[in-house]
């Protein structure tokens, strides 16, 4: 059909349809005269080019709990992750010219991984606090000549767009960190090479933090890791991808890593609505399910992996023991990581998955007539709690595929 469209029908067209067909070439001219100062190429279906805060709910509300948790407001908590899951542990990491990037396993990655920051909190786990700014991964590292580990930044690292990170020495706890070794970094199936958890707290003391961040554009650009470190322990370079912006991700799979660009999606968010507290104690709540007999079978045997996999490491060392290690010392190490991991599952046993209500958000302030903002999306109706997916949370699994 499109063929069939010449330049005699052009003729056919009222002077209306042809004004604003040019109207919209010029348009695009400038919007693609614009991006390209970025360095990137940008998609024809780049989505909205600005969102609000509100964005968030509306797209993460299928795949978890929003919770009210004061001082951080609202904050979301992920469905379907496994017992021992920490942040950053389903995907891969890619190096770009914005520093490492985290590709995510997960259909909703594209945001928690890149915009915000994430709290262990000690009554719900592990849970998301919404930001405005994107950055390739919002992570500390820290690297040894043995190790290389990262771990979620928290909430009190602050960003400043003209001066960086606020705060770049806040470290995180033993209990948000993955190490692994440094030719294993680049690995696709990272996951698999991540140490167990009771180790740490040993990793932690023979390792060195480095945290680096830079304002770009309006985002962040990550500079912790030379992947110079990586280089060395591989003994080849570590391939180089371009980021591509794109539009949003279907809702059914995502595109693979092309040759040598990332497909990222990254709108400007905007902190335009304030969002509204839960409902003044005294009036109802929604109630808080406890963990299902599932949900404790799966803790279990999360548990009884670990152990395993803890004792694997910990015989190999007793074997061959690290050098400048003494016998005593070894066994003294040995023993904190096994507290440590039994003090992870005990704190892991107390975490519940709360229903809470949905936030209700003000309305949108309607778009100022000087600049075209894109359209908002709606907020939703106040519900006693968010609808859950038609699978059950415990059921969902991270997709095998890479992009977010």
């Amino acid at each position: 059909m499109l063929a069939r469209f010449s330049s005699r029908s052009l003729t056919r067209l009222p002077r209306s349809a042809l004004l604003c067909a040019g109207l919209v070439a010029a348009l695009l001219a400038l919007a693609a005269g614009a991006c390209a100062g970025f360095g990137v190429s940008v998609g024809l279906h780049s989505g909205p080019l600005t969102v609000d805060l509100g964005y968030f709910h509306d797209e993460l509300a299928p795949y978890g709990d929003w919770i009210w948790n004061p001082p951080w407001g609202w904050v979301w908590q992920p469905w379907g992750v496994e017992p021992g899951w920490v942040p950053y542990s389903d995907g891969r990491w890619i190096y770009t010219e914005l520093g490492w990037y985290w590709s995510s396993s997960w259909e909703w990655g594209w945001a928690p991984f890149h915009y915000g920051r994430w709290r262990c909190d000690s009554r719900h786990g592990w849970v998301w606090i919404p930001g405005t700014v994107w950055a390739p991964a919002w992570v500390a590292w820290r690297h040894g000549p043995d190790w290389i580990g990262w771990a979620p930044l928290p909430p009190e690292a602050g960003w400043d767009p003209h001066a960086g990170l606020r705060s770049p020495g806040l470290e995180p706890g033993p209990d948000a960190w993955s190490f692994v070794r440094p030719h294993e970094l680049s690995d696709t199936r990272v996951r698999s090479r991540i140490q167990p958890r009771g180790r740490n707290v040993t990793l932690v003391d023979v390792t060195r933090e480095a945290v680096a961040f830079e304002p770009r554009d309006g985002y962040a650009v990550e500079r912790g890791l030379p992947p110079e470190i990586v280089e060395r322990a591989t003994g080849r370079p570590v391939q180089r991808y371009q980021v591509e912006d794109v539009g949003p991700q279907p809702k059914t799979g995502r595109p693979t890593v092309p040759r040598d660009t990332v497909p990222v999606y990254r709108p400007k968010v905007e902190a335009t609505r304030p969002v509204e507290p839960p409902p003044a104690a005294g009036e109802p709540s929604a109630p808080t399910a406890g963990p299902s007999a599932r949900q404790t079978q799966q803790l279990e045997s999360w548990a009884r992996e670990e152990e395993r996999r803890l004792e694997k490491v910990q015989v190999q060392e007793r074997k061959q023991p690290p050098a400048g290690i003494s016998v005593e010392e070894l066994k003294r190490r040995q023993e904190t990581e096994r507290k440590a991991l039994r003090d992870e599952v005990e704190k892991r046993q107390r975490w519940t998955p709360p229903e809470r209500p949905r936030p209700q958000l003000k309305p949108a302030p309607p778009p100022t007539a000087k600049q075209p903002v894109a359209k908002q999306p709606t907020a939703k109706p106040p519900t006693a709690r968010p609808t859950p997916p038609a699978a059950k949370p415990e059921d969902v699994k991270p997709p095998g595929g890479e992009g977010s």
